[in-house]
């Protein structure tokens, strides 16, 4: 089950992040946002945004993204964690969809109800975090935009046109003809999973090995006590 969440999560990363992330390629900006910038923010991420992209409509394209997920075979979704080749080739025709069957018949249903649960449950904790994440873009707004381009962007969001855009356009990632595509893109996401892996572990190779306690010197054990608040004698070798 934790499988399956996290890959649900991942394949929220993309729409979820890209909208409320600022890039941190460029520093933030020194001054405050103008009140045109913080109108633009408002705008573009009204009160309520997060309650109507995480509504019904969303739970249901989770339940379609997680049965897809349970049709694919076993190999390759362990593949993505490291087993070889030949060993993932063994469980061509085996699912987590076949093999929840005989372990939990109720799987699907349990999935449901706590993708449903999670997800709803975030509703309330993002709509305390939008006043900040708002003020967030309009700093950003502020850095990236010049006085007049925002004066234009302001122009243009008073348009009925305009308007409806900005009202819109954070939940455009969350229309089913974008997610859909999101999910159909879930098997090349997990082909491509064992490639990355082994990217990431050969950038990190030339990198000494993280400590053992055994390594520890005594100055660094009790360092660490310290900071762990534990007696230094009652960690283990």
């Amino acid at each position: 089950m934790k499988t399956m969440i996290a890959l649900a999560t991942l394949a929220l990363a993309t729409p979820l992040s890209a909208q409320t992330v600022v890039a941190t390629h460029d520093a933030p900006p020194a001054a405050a946002p103008s009140p045109v910038a913080t109108d633009i923010a408002a705008k573009l991420f009204p009160d309520g945004t997060y309650r109507k992209m995480l509504g019904d409509t969303f739970s249901k394209m989770m339940s379609g993204m997680i049965d897809q997920m349970g049709n694919m075979p076993l190999g390759d979704l362990v593949k993505a964690y490291g087993l070889d080749t030949d060993a993932a080739a063994k469980l061509d025709k085996a699912t987590v969809n076949k093999v929840m069957a005989i372990l939990d018949p109720a799987f699907k249903e349990r999935m449901r109800l706590v993708m449903d649960g999670m997800f709803k449950g975030m509703i309330p904790l993002f709509e305390k975090m939008e006043p900040d994440l708002r003020a967030g873009l309009a700093e950003s707004l502020a850095h990236r935009f010049t006085p007049a381009e925002l004066g234009e962007l302001k122009t243009f969001f008073a348009t009925p046109t305009g308007n409806s855009f900005a009202g819109q356009q954070m939940l455009l990632f969350m229309d089913p003809a974008v997610m859909g595509r999101m999910q159909a893109q879930m098997p090349k996401i997990m082909e491509a999973m064992p490639t990355l892996v082994g990217a990431a572990a050969k950038a990190a190779a030339s990198l000494p090995k993280a400590k053992k306690y055994a390594d520890l010197t005594e100055a660094e054990r009790a360092e660490l006590a310290a900071l762990l608040g534990i007696d230094p004698k009652k960690m283990k070798k």
